[in-house]
């Protein structure tokens, strides 16, 4: 019963962080459009991708093990 309570919490944690990359890659993309710089967008959108692929990716292995 404990880890079935660790297992939702930390489900729980990946769907806030996936979130978390989520609105990082919306506000690189916004902010590319507004500026002239795409140095720091690129790199915001770079980041929020890299971090939903990590929690999707913890998710899958997840549920094959």
């Amino acid at each position: 019963m404990n880890s079935n309570s660790t297992d939702e919490n930390s489900k729980g944690i990946r769907g806030v962080i996936s979130i978390m990359g989520m609105i990082l890659l919306i506000i690189g993309m916004v902010y590319s459009v507004q500026t002239e710089v795409h140095i720091i967008p690129t790199v915001m959108m770079i980041a929020g991708t890299i971090v939903i692929l990590i929690a999707e990716k913890t998710t899958l292995n997840e549920r094959d093990g």
